[in-house]
């Protein structure tokens, strides 16, 4: 199975030869600098939605494509307006994906 959002932070080298099957790690590089302090996140179909919760962020809600690995734009903003929200728990999709919603806390 492949995996597009992988993080490893450490690893150990030993020699086990138990296992019976060995899988190659390839490491891509990409601009995650729209990425800041992530609370949730959510996969949908192709469609990888974060909950940011950087203070100087303008955006609560971000969406991404794991087909072309590209940012797609912000969903909701941070804000008291009524389109806008300020805490939002999590982000759930409908049984066909073709809508989503979240809840703000704070309203």
């Amino acid at each position: 199975m492949h995996s597009d959002l992988v993080d490893i932070v450490s690893c150990d080298k030993f020699e086990d030869k138990s296992f019976t099957r060995v899988d190659q790690l390839n490491a891509v590089s990409f601009n995650d600098s729209v990425i800041q302090n992530l609370t949730r996140i959510a996969l949908f179909d192709s469609l990888l939605f974060t909950i940011d919760s950087t203070v100087t962020s303008d955006t609560l809600v971000r969406c991404f494509s794991t087909v072309n690995k590209k940012y797609l734009g912000s969903v909701f903003l941070k804000g008291n307006a009524p389109t806008e929200l300020l805490s939002a728990s999590s982000i759930s999709a409908s049984v066909d994906s073709l809508s989503f919603w979240t809840f703000d806390m704070t309203k």
